[in-house]
Protein backbone atom coordinates (compact mmCIF):
# COMPACT_ATOMS: atom_id res chain seq x y z
CA UNK A 1 0.00 0.00 0.00
CA UNK A 2 1.36 3.41 -1.02
CA UNK A 3 1.67 5.85 1.90
CA UNK A 4 2.26 9.60 1.63
CA UNK A 5 3.20 11.49 4.77
CA UNK A 6 4.10 15.13 5.39
CA UNK A 7 7.68 15.58 6.57
CA UNK A 8 8.07 16.98 10.12
CA UNK A 9 9.05 20.53 9.04
CA UNK A 10 6.52 20.66 6.16
CA UNK A 11 9.14 20.87 3.41
CA UNK A 12 7.50 18.09 1.46
CA UNK A 13 6.12 14.58 1.43
CA UNK A 14 7.63 11.20 2.09
CA UNK A 15 6.39 8.69 -0.51
CA UNK A 16 6.48 5.20 1.01
CA UNK A 17 5.74 1.68 -0.10
CA UNK A 18 7.16 -1.82 -0.08
CA UNK A 19 9.13 -3.19 -3.02
CA UNK A 20 6.09 -4.32 -5.00
CA UNK A 21 4.12 -1.12 -4.29
CA UNK A 22 6.80 1.18 -5.63
CA UNK A 23 7.90 -1.06 -8.49
CA UNK A 24 4.29 -1.36 -9.72
CA UNK A 25 3.75 2.41 -9.44
CA UNK A 26 6.99 3.08 -11.31
CA UNK A 27 6.05 0.73 -14.15
CA UNK A 28 2.53 2.16 -14.44
CA UNK A 29 3.74 5.75 -14.53
CA UNK A 30 6.51 4.98 -17.01
CA UNK A 31 4.23 3.06 -19.39
CA UNK A 32 1.28 5.44 -19.24
CA UNK A 33 3.28 8.66 -19.47
CA UNK A 34 5.27 7.37 -22.44
CA UNK A 35 2.12 6.31 -24.28
CA UNK A 36 0.34 9.57 -23.47
CA UNK A 37 3.27 11.74 -24.52
CA UNK A 38 3.59 9.93 -27.87
CA UNK A 39 -0.11 10.26 -28.69
CA UNK A 40 -1.06 13.64 -27.25
CA UNK A 41 0.76 16.20 -29.37
CA UNK A 42 -0.37 19.11 -27.18
CA UNK A 43 1.40 17.68 -24.12
CA UNK A 44 4.75 19.53 -23.83
CA UNK A 45 7.77 17.27 -23.96
CA UNK A 46 9.39 19.42 -21.26
CA UNK A 47 6.51 18.51 -18.93
CA UNK A 48 6.98 14.85 -19.80
CA UNK A 49 10.64 15.15 -18.82
CA UNK A 50 9.61 16.80 -15.56
CA UNK A 51 7.32 13.86 -14.77
CA UNK A 52 10.13 11.42 -15.51
CA UNK A 53 11.92 12.80 -12.44
CA UNK A 54 9.13 11.22 -10.36
CA UNK A 55 9.72 7.87 -12.06
CA UNK A 56 13.45 8.25 -11.43
CA UNK A 57 12.99 8.86 -7.70
CA UNK A 58 10.52 5.99 -7.29
CA UNK A 59 12.83 3.59 -9.12
CA UNK A 60 15.77 4.51 -6.90
CA UNK A 61 13.53 4.14 -3.85
CA UNK A 62 12.53 0.53 -4.55
CA UNK A 63 16.15 -0.21 -5.47
CA UNK A 64 17.04 0.80 -1.89
CA UNK A 65 19.01 3.92 -2.86
CA UNK A 66 16.81 6.34 -0.89
CA UNK A 67 15.32 5.99 2.62
CA UNK A 68 13.55 3.11 4.32
CA UNK A 69 11.79 2.27 7.56
CA UNK A 70 9.65 -0.40 9.18
CA UNK A 71 5.85 -0.12 9.07
CA UNK A 72 4.03 -2.03 11.82
CA UNK A 73 1.88 -4.72 10.22
CA UNK A 74 -0.26 -5.29 13.37
CA UNK A 75 0.31 -9.01 13.04
CA UNK A 76 -0.01 -9.60 16.78
CA UNK A 77 -3.42 -7.90 16.90
CA UNK A 78 -4.79 -9.71 13.87
CA UNK A 79 -3.25 -12.94 15.04
CA UNK A 80 -5.21 -12.72 18.29
CA UNK A 81 -8.41 -12.14 16.30
CA UNK A 82 -7.68 -15.18 14.16
CA UNK A 83 -7.21 -17.35 17.23
CA UNK A 84 -10.65 -16.30 18.47
CA UNK A 85 -12.19 -17.60 15.25
CA UNK A 86 -9.99 -20.60 14.51
CA UNK A 87 -8.51 -22.72 17.27
CA UNK A 88 -4.82 -22.81 16.37
CA UNK A 89 -2.94 -26.04 16.85
CA UNK A 90 0.31 -26.14 18.77
CA UNK A 91 2.14 -26.71 15.48
CA UNK A 92 0.35 -23.72 13.91
CA UNK A 93 1.38 -21.46 16.78
CA UNK A 94 4.95 -22.71 16.46
CA UNK A 95 5.06 -21.96 12.73
CA UNK A 96 3.64 -18.47 13.24
CA UNK A 97 6.16 -17.75 15.97
CA UNK A 98 9.00 -18.82 13.65
CA UNK A 99 7.80 -16.50 10.88
CA UNK A 100 7.41 -13.61 13.34
CA UNK A 101 10.91 -14.18 14.64
CA UNK A 102 12.30 -14.08 11.09
CA UNK A 103 10.44 -10.96 9.94
CA UNK A 104 10.07 -8.97 13.14
CA UNK A 105 7.01 -6.85 13.85
CA UNK A 106 6.79 -4.86 10.64
CA UNK A 107 7.20 -4.69 6.88
CA UNK A 108 10.15 -3.08 5.14
CA UNK A 109 9.02 0.11 3.38
CA UNK A 110 11.18 2.13 1.03
CA UNK A 111 10.65 5.89 0.85
CA UNK A 112 11.74 9.00 -1.00
CA UNK A 113 11.22 12.67 0.03
CA UNK A 114 9.69 15.09 -2.50
CA UNK A 115 9.51 18.86 -1.96
CA UNK A 116 5.94 20.14 -1.95
CA UNK A 117 6.02 22.44 -5.03
CA UNK A 118 7.23 19.45 -7.06
CA UNK A 119 4.61 17.15 -5.50
CA UNK A 120 1.91 19.70 -6.42
CA UNK A 121 3.24 19.77 -9.98
CA UNK A 122 2.99 15.98 -10.18
CA UNK A 123 -0.55 15.94 -8.77
CA UNK A 124 -1.95 18.63 -11.08
CA UNK A 125 -0.28 17.13 -14.16
CA UNK A 126 -1.56 13.63 -13.41
CA UNK A 127 -5.08 14.99 -12.83
CA UNK A 128 -4.83 16.71 -16.22
CA UNK A 129 -3.70 13.50 -17.93
CA UNK A 130 -6.29 11.28 -16.25
CA UNK A 131 -9.09 13.71 -17.14
CA UNK A 132 -7.82 13.85 -20.73
CA UNK A 133 -8.69 10.16 -21.08
CA UNK A 134 -12.35 11.00 -21.58
CA UNK A 135 -11.77 13.45 -24.43
CA UNK A 136 -9.36 11.58 -26.68
CA UNK A 137 -10.24 9.22 -29.48
CA UNK A 138 -6.85 7.58 -29.80
CA UNK A 139 -7.16 5.42 -26.67
CA UNK A 140 -9.47 2.77 -28.20
CA UNK A 141 -6.92 1.98 -30.94
CA UNK A 142 -3.85 1.33 -28.81
CA UNK A 143 -0.90 -0.62 -30.20
CA UNK A 144 -0.03 -4.06 -28.82
CA UNK A 145 1.44 -4.82 -26.30
CA UNK A 146 0.01 -1.72 -24.57
CA UNK A 147 -3.63 -2.71 -24.86
CA UNK A 148 -6.85 -1.80 -23.04
CA UNK A 149 -6.19 -4.18 -20.14
CA UNK A 150 -2.69 -2.78 -19.60
CA UNK A 151 -4.06 0.77 -19.58
CA UNK A 152 -6.81 -0.22 -17.13
CA UNK A 153 -4.24 -1.51 -14.64
CA UNK A 154 -1.85 1.40 -15.08
CA UNK A 155 -4.57 4.01 -14.70
CA UNK A 156 -5.78 2.29 -11.51
CA UNK A 157 -2.27 2.46 -10.03
CA UNK A 158 -1.92 6.13 -10.94
CA UNK A 159 -5.37 7.00 -9.58
CA UNK A 160 -4.52 5.35 -6.25
CA UNK A 161 -1.35 7.44 -6.11
CA UNK A 162 -3.32 10.62 -6.91
CA UNK A 163 -5.89 9.73 -4.23
CA UNK A 164 -3.07 9.31 -1.69
CA UNK A 165 -1.75 12.78 -2.61
CA UNK A 166 -5.21 14.31 -2.06
CA UNK A 167 -5.49 12.55 1.30
CA UNK A 168 -2.14 14.04 2.28
CA UNK A 169 -3.42 17.53 1.44
CA UNK A 170 -6.49 16.87 3.58
CA UNK A 171 -4.21 15.91 6.46
CA UNK A 172 -2.03 18.99 5.90
CA UNK A 173 -4.62 21.73 5.28
CA UNK A 174 -7.74 20.17 6.80
CA UNK A 175 -10.46 18.40 4.85
CA UNK A 176 -12.54 21.50 4.10
CA UNK A 177 -9.62 23.39 2.59
CA UNK A 178 -8.48 20.34 0.62
CA UNK A 179 -12.00 19.99 -0.77
CA UNK A 180 -11.81 23.57 -2.09
CA UNK A 181 -8.66 22.58 -3.96
CA UNK A 182 -10.10 19.27 -5.15
CA UNK A 183 -13.36 20.77 -6.39
CA UNK A 184 -11.58 23.57 -8.19
CA UNK A 185 -9.51 21.03 -10.11
CA UNK A 186 -12.45 18.76 -10.89
CA UNK A 187 -15.14 21.37 -11.51
CA UNK A 188 -13.10 23.71 -13.69
CA UNK A 189 -13.86 23.64 -17.40
CA UNK A 190 -10.13 23.43 -17.95
CA UNK A 191 -6.91 24.20 -16.16
CA UNK A 192 -3.42 24.75 -17.44
CA UNK A 193 -0.57 22.36 -16.90
CA UNK A 194 1.85 23.73 -14.32
CA UNK A 195 4.76 25.63 -15.80
CA UNK A 196 8.04 23.88 -15.08
CA UNK A 197 9.86 27.22 -14.83
CA UNK A 198 7.26 28.55 -12.43
CA UNK A 199 7.46 25.40 -10.30
CA UNK A 200 11.23 25.85 -10.18
CA UNK A 201 10.70 29.44 -9.02
CA UNK A 202 8.38 28.34 -6.18
CA UNK A 203 10.88 25.65 -5.24
CA UNK A 204 13.72 28.17 -5.20
CA UNK A 205 11.73 30.48 -2.97
CA UNK A 206 10.83 27.63 -0.61
CA UNK A 207 14.45 26.55 -0.18
CA UNK A 208 15.65 30.09 0.49
CA UNK A 209 12.82 31.38 2.70
CA UNK A 210 11.09 28.46 4.43
CA UNK A 211 13.48 28.56 7.38
CA UNK A 212 12.30 32.10 8.20
CA UNK A 213 8.59 31.18 8.33
CA UNK A 214 6.53 29.95 11.25
CA UNK A 215 4.72 26.62 10.90
CA UNK A 216 1.43 28.36 10.08
CA UNK A 217 3.15 30.64 7.54
CA UNK A 218 4.67 27.57 5.92
CA UNK A 219 1.18 26.13 5.46
CA UNK A 220 0.03 29.39 3.93
CA UNK A 221 2.95 29.34 1.49
CA UNK A 222 2.14 25.76 0.46
CA UNK A 223 -1.52 26.65 -0.03
CA UNK A 224 -0.51 29.66 -2.10
CA UNK A 225 1.93 27.57 -4.13
CA UNK A 226 -0.75 25.01 -5.00
CA UNK A 227 -3.15 27.70 -6.21
CA UNK A 228 -0.44 29.45 -8.21
CA UNK A 229 0.48 26.26 -10.04
CA UNK A 230 -3.16 25.74 -10.96
CA UNK A 231 -3.82 29.17 -12.37
CA UNK A 232 -2.06 32.52 -12.35
CA UNK A 233 -5.32 34.50 -12.35
CA UNK A 234 -6.85 34.21 -8.87
CA UNK A 235 -6.89 37.94 -8.10
CA UNK A 236 -10.05 39.92 -8.77
CA UNK A 237 -11.37 43.35 -7.85
CA UNK A 238 -14.57 42.18 -6.17
CA UNK A 239 -13.51 39.64 -3.54
CA UNK A 240 -17.15 39.17 -2.45
CA UNK A 241 -17.90 37.44 -5.74
CA UNK A 242 -14.93 35.09 -5.60
CA UNK A 243 -15.45 31.39 -4.92
CA UNK A 244 -14.10 30.06 -1.64
CA UNK A 245 -10.88 28.81 -3.19
CA UNK A 246 -10.04 32.28 -4.51
CA UNK A 247 -10.74 33.83 -1.11
CA UNK A 248 -8.32 31.35 0.43
CA UNK A 249 -5.75 32.22 -2.20
CA UNK A 250 -6.02 35.90 -1.27
CA UNK A 251 -5.77 35.04 2.42
CA UNK A 252 -2.64 32.99 1.84
CA UNK A 253 -1.06 35.75 -0.23
CA UNK A 254 -1.78 38.35 2.47
CA UNK A 255 -0.29 36.08 5.13
CA UNK A 256 2.91 35.69 3.12
CA UNK A 257 3.20 39.42 2.56
CA UNK A 258 3.13 39.88 6.34
CA UNK A 259 5.55 37.03 7.02
CA UNK A 260 8.91 37.74 8.62
CA UNK A 261 10.90 36.09 5.86
CA UNK A 262 14.09 37.93 4.93
CA UNK A 263 12.83 38.32 1.38
CA UNK A 264 9.07 38.42 0.81
CA UNK A 265 7.50 36.46 -2.01
CA UNK A 266 6.97 38.90 -4.86
CA UNK A 267 5.60 37.10 -7.89
CA UNK A 268 5.46 40.27 -9.94
CA UNK A 269 9.23 40.54 -9.61
CA UNK A 270 9.54 37.08 -11.11
CA UNK A 271 7.16 37.63 -14.01
CA UNK A 272 8.24 41.19 -14.83
CA UNK A 273 11.94 40.46 -14.74
CA UNK A 274 11.51 37.08 -16.45
CA UNK A 275 9.66 38.70 -19.37
CA UNK A 276 12.29 41.42 -19.63
CA UNK A 277 15.20 38.99 -19.64
CA UNK A 278 13.90 35.95 -21.51
CA UNK A 279 10.95 37.00 -23.67
CA UNK A 280 12.93 36.99 -26.93
CA UNK A 281 14.68 33.67 -26.29
CA UNK A 282 13.38 30.39 -27.69
CA UNK A 283 15.79 28.36 -25.54
CA UNK A 284 16.67 29.43 -22.01
CA UNK A 285 20.12 28.59 -20.72
CA UNK A 286 19.81 26.70 -17.41
CA UNK A 287 22.76 28.49 -15.82
CA UNK A 288 21.32 31.86 -16.80
CA UNK A 289 17.92 30.95 -15.36
CA UNK A 290 19.54 29.74 -12.13
CA UNK A 291 21.47 33.02 -11.83
CA UNK A 292 18.21 34.89 -12.39
CA UNK A 293 16.53 33.00 -9.53
CA UNK A 294 19.54 33.57 -7.29
CA UNK A 295 19.19 37.30 -7.93
CA UNK A 296 15.63 37.15 -6.56
CA UNK A 297 16.14 34.71 -3.67
CA UNK A 298 19.61 33.51 -2.85
CA UNK A 299 19.86 29.77 -2.10
CA UNK A 300 22.94 28.69 -0.15
CA UNK A 301 24.44 25.17 -0.21
CA UNK A 302 22.96 24.61 3.26
CA UNK A 303 19.47 25.37 1.90
CA UNK A 304 19.81 22.62 -0.70
CA UNK A 305 19.78 20.04 2.13
CA UNK A 306 16.57 21.07 3.91
CA UNK A 307 15.68 19.87 7.39
CA UNK A 308 12.66 17.98 6.13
Amino acid sequence: MILIETTPNLYGISLKGDYNDLKSLHESLSNYLEFYQKNEKLFPYSNYEYMLSLCYDIRHAWMGARDYDIQDNNAEEFGSYAECIYKLTAQGKKEIAAVRKQHGKGNLYFSVPILYPIAFHYLITLEYILEDWYRREWFPSMPVPYDDISVCGDRAQIQLFVAALWKNLADLFGREEALHLYRFVHDADCFLLPSELYTDMLLHYQLSQFKHLTREERKQFLLFAFYEQLDEDFEAEDAADLPDCCKQYSKALLSLQKAKASQPLTLNAFFDQYDTRFQDKKIIDEDEFEAFLQSLWSVTPADEEPEW
